[in-house]
């Protein structure tokens, strides 16, 4: 007999009853079929209507719902888990990571890889941290990862592998994991140095650090990942390293900004060369050409300036307004403009800051000079400012992020490809924090205010580590 679903609208689909003539009531059910050989069907009971028309649904029917979906769950976890081991053995297989002997390894390298990052993820790369990690988890590893043989890892095992792994190796795989993070090809990629301060040096005569060593960071501030680092070795300076890295890119469609100490002739060529526009900070350390900036600015007509004028802003404690004023690079001597590639057709930018603080109600005055590759239109100072101002995004969401929320100010070493690939371990957890909370924004996520530290906390249930990384890159719909 077929349900009457106009009176019972509550019972499941696809359900008949039958009529019990002892007690007036009918039984309700449903055909299934049954996983032994000998019988295909089975009824499975969904519940009774008793004589007045009430619907009882089955305890039973209730527990076996509820059981096959926490068997579901737990499938599709472990196919979230599996899809994204696999993907990370494809990326370590591709970049030819593993140098070992195969004889002498007991857990492939792209476990301790994936053990490392969802640790990372935490905010905890130390070696301690990961291998307590992966030995915690090693039924997880050992079910996603075929010839892992390990009791436990030492927290040595993962000090050598970090110190081993090649870091141009390691650059390859970094560049295929943030490739799916980087969505808009019109960029604006911020250079600058970070030291990592517990590598260097104290001494009794000298009480401040010195040594340590320097990481120049490439950032890109539009999809806020790190497309680019490189370890500043002892004898050379943010000054030579910066053109090297930049020989890798393509440019098209990027505006590169850095400091003061990036001003220099061969980094603006080759920003140019490769296709893109610069954005430069000028001070002292080029001089002439600096002496020439302020004194154009302070002798030329007025009327000449292109200007804009940003609203007053409070923020940190003081009310500030910024006054972003430009004029074309051909106003300067021969001499200045053939010495920067591309300012000839570009211009010259100084950025005049009204600042008044709060707590004293004392006003300043500090004014700033640029060099940019970027003409000199109405329409693009009001861009010039933002551009400017995003550039301090590589201290604030980078730096700041790396040395509070990632203790990297406390790395203890001196191995350079361990400080190297340790970095890039850090840089590589911290995009994915940021484009993972940004799909958890896109989705629905109850808490706007979702911090980096908190998620932090999140990922270390290894199961929010994985829906991290899946997510952020896309691997898991």
């Amino acid at each position: 007999m077929q349900v009457d679903y106009s009176k019972h609208p509550e019972i499941p689909p696809g359900c008949q009853m039958n009529l019990n003539k002892v007690t007036g009531a009918y039984q309700v059910f449903r055909e299934g079929r049954n996983r032994s050989p000998w019988c295909t069907k089975r009824r499975e009971t969904i519940g009774r209507i008793d004589p007045s028309g009430k619907f009882t649904i089955s305890r039973t029917f209730v527990l076996q719902q509820k059981l096959h979906s926490i068997e579901q769950a737990e499938r599709q976890k472990s196919d979230k888990a599996r899809t994204v081991a696999a993907r990370i053995q494809d990326a370590v297989a591709q970049s030819c990571l593993d140098t070992r002997k195969e004889e002498l390894t007991s857990i492939p390298l792209s476990a301790l890889v994936l053990g490392s990052l969802m640790m990372a993820l935490t905010g905890d790369s130390d070696c301690v941290s990961i291998s307590d990690y992966i030995s915690r988890n090693r039924e997880f590893f050992c079910k996603h990862f075929p010839g892992c043989e390990f009791d436990s890892v030492s927290h040595d095992t993962v000090r050598r592998c970090l110190m081993m792994l090649d870091p141009e190796k390691f650059e390859t795989f970094y560049q295929r994991m943030i490739s799916p993070l980087i969505k808009q090809s019109v960029r604006q990629l911020c250079a600058d140095g970070q030291a990592i301060r517990a590598t260097g040096n104290t001494s009794s005569d000298k009480p401040e650090v010195h040594g340590a060593s320097m990481i120049m960071n490439f950032y890109d501030a539009t999809n806020r990942v790190t497309v680019a680092q490189k370890l500043i070795a002892e004898k050379t300076n943010e000054i030579t390293v910066g053109p090297k890295v930049l020989e890798g890119f393509n440019l098209f469609g990027t505006v590169v900004t850095a400091d003061a100490m990036s001003c220099q002739y061969n980094f603006v060529r080759t920003v140019v060369s490769k296709g893109g526009d610069y954005c430069i900070s000028l001070k002292g350390n080029q001089e002439t050409s600096w002496r020439e900036v302020i004194y154009l600015f302070n002798s030329v007509d007025p009327s000449r300036l292109i200007r804009h004028e940003s609203e007053w802003e409070l923020d940190h404690g003081r009310i500030e307004k910024r006054t972003t004023e430009m004029l074309t690079g051909s106003l300067l001597s021969k001499e200045i403009w053939n010495k920067w590639y591309g300012l000839a057709s570009g211009a010259i930018v100084r950025v005049r800051s009204e600042i008044t603080k709060k707590s004293t109600g004392k006003t300043s005055v500090e004014d700033r000079y640029y060099i940019t590759s970027l003409p000199a239109l109405a329409a693009v100072p009001e861009q010039v400012a933002q551009i400017i101002r995003s550039h301090w995004s590589i201290e604030n969401k980078l730096h700041w992020t790396l040395d509070n929320l990632f203790r990297q100010d406390r790395m203890q070493a001196d191995c350079p490809s361990y400080i190297e690939n340790r970095s890039a371990l850090n840089k590589l957890a911290l995009a994915l924090l940021e484009h993972y909370r940004f799909y958890l924004w896109d989705h629905g996520e109850p808490n706007k205010k979702l911090s980096l530290h908190l998620l932090q906390e999140r990922c270390r249930d290894p199961q929010v580590a994985i829906e991290c990384i899946g997510r952020a890159l896309g691997w898991l719909h």
